[in-house]
């Protein structure tokens, strides 16, 4: 484990620690979740930010950067098990996300499990992705963990690729998708060599992984609807596939990049040694966040179609 990491394990036992917050319902851990992010959050660059509700549904979304004007929008989905998370958890990054990319971000808070299953959120990506369809020229779509996870899941739908119920395909959305830019997600495997190495990583072990699945997906529901490893790849636009060493879920990254290599050839697969999953949401120590995103604005600038 990278030195900076471990530095970061130790601040956030410290916090951990201080706040000694309960946890025995869902609602003390889903508020102790953003409580425990507080400190992380701070600093880094300042953007605009404000809060608005898109389309019929009335989608919760947290718009970082509203003062650039810009030809392309970032569409974020957080991570957190589908379970918790909020655009407050992952504030720095975003704000960074947008500071760095010269673009709006739309962070969407979208319904949490269990009390909301597949495809609720699906949906309600997919209405953000349509407001802003007739508002910038080109949509990247980007998140982290199970939001990486939704957003595969999100470009599928729209591109038509399966069948989403209360959601019709929109090629013409779908068209506007420059980019798709993940951060450590799942996308499918039931085991691989990193499973087996680090799901000893609390919140990451198999329990916790199969009850994130359990909370997401309906009764009775097909495991399937998880599984992005196995529906067509020829649609995808680039792909930035980014990935930590020591993470259970590394290998799904490793395995989605080969996928599209031999499909397209069009990804970028960065693996950052000696960091663990939800690395991204600890800026304010480790360095290496700083270093992806700077590459990421990069990967977002020349994908961006500039017009003459």
């Amino acid at each position: 484990m990278h030195e900076a990491m471990k530095k970061v394990q130790r601040r956030k036992a410290d916090i951990r620690e201080n706040l000694a917050l309960p946890k025995n319902t869902l609602a003390q851990i889903r508020d102790g979740y953003l409580q425990k992010r507080v400190w992380w959050n701070d600093g880094g660059p300042q953007v605009s930010r404000s809060s608005i509700k898109i389309g019929p549904n009335n989608v919760d979304v947290s718009l970082y950067g509203s003062h650039y004007s810009s030809t392309h929008a970032i569409v974020y989905a957080h991570g957190g098990g589908w379970i918790v998370g909020h655009s407050q958890s992952h504030d720095r990054l975003l704000r960074t996300l947008s500071s760095e990319c010269c673009c709006p971000v739309f962070s969407v808070n979208y319904s949490l499990a269990p009390e909301s299953k597949y495809p609720t959120q699906v949906c309600e990506v997919a209405d953000v992705i349509s407001y802003l369809a007739s508002r910038v020229s080109h949509i990247f779509l980007m998140g982290d963990s199970c939001g990486a996870t939704l957003m595969v899941q999100t470009f599928h739908a729209l591109s038509g690729d399966f069948a989403v119920d209360n959601l019709q395909p929109n090629l013409a959305s779908a068209s506007q998708i420059a980019g798709l830019g993940f951060f450590y997600g799942g996308y499918g495997l039931v085991d691989s060599p990193s499973l087996r190495q680090y799901s000893h990583v609390a919140g990451m072990t198999r329990a916790d992984l199969a009850s994130y699945e359990k909370a997401i997906i309906p009764a009775g529901g097909d495991r399937r609807v998880l599984d992005m490893l196995n529906v067509d790849a020829q649609r995808y636009p680039a792909v930035y596939l980014l990935s930590a060493q020591i993470d259970p879920l590394r290998d799904d990254s490793r395995a989605l990049a080969t996928k599209i290599q031999g499909v397209s050839g069009n990804v970028v697969y960065n693996e950052i040694p000696g960091v663990q999953h939800e690395f991204m949401q600890y800026g304010r120590m480790l360095p290496q966040v700083a270093e992806v995103i700077k590459n990421v604005a990069h990967w977002l600038n020349a994908n961006t179609p500039h017009e003459k």
